[in-house]
């Protein structure tokens, strides 16, 4: 499976997300997964300051604000500012934009799911591993060999990726 379809993120993921209306904003709640082990339910209120941790395996709580602290050295490395505003504010990276990077993939991959299920999506090219696919109305049995070979006669100088096989729904 491709990375950007697995649910995971450095082995931390996101299950059971519940969105609600917080007090000024949307809000949510999840449990945190560490290799599909619950270290945490996190819960985001709506009024804008950080995120609250409730730790059901304690010990996982000072592992993870070491993992923070290393992906926050790694990215920060990496980090190239866009624009005047982000040279002058720097680099921010912590625990409660972690979490929201994994709830923003739980909601992608579950849309994804979605779609797929109604019909077979691909990209091609440049649109592989970005936000835009192709469509094709037409259940996806698992074993598109004919689909497969009429897509590389059409793109026969591009790769092309069924999302529907990468992701395993039929």
């Amino acid at each position: 499976m491709k990375p950007e379809f697995k649910k995971d993120i450095k082995g931390y993921e996101v299950k059971g997300v519940i969105d609600e209306i917080g007090h000024d904003l949307a809000g949510f709640k999840a449990t945190l997964y560490y290799d599909n082990k619950k270290v945490a339910v996190v819960y985001d209120d709506g009024y804008g300051a950080g995120y609250e941790y409730s730790w059901i395996d304690k010990n996982h709580e000072p592992e993870f604000n070491k993992f923070i602290e290393s992906e926050h050295k790694l990215r920060e490395k990496e980090f190239q500012p866009k624009d005047d505003l982000e040279k002058e504010v720097g680099f921010i990276f912590d625990k409660d934009i972690f979490v929201s990077e994994l709830v923003d993939k739980y909601h992608k991959l579950k849309e994804l799911r979605g779609f797929c299920r109604k019909g077979i999506h691909f990209q091609v090219g440049d649109m592989i591993g970005s936000d835009v696919y192709k469509y094709v109305k037409t259940k996806y049995s698992g074993n598109e060999t004919k689909f497969e070979e009429y897509l590389k006669k059409k793109y026969p100088n591009e790769k092309v990726m069924i999302l529907n096989k990468e992701m395993g729904i039929n």
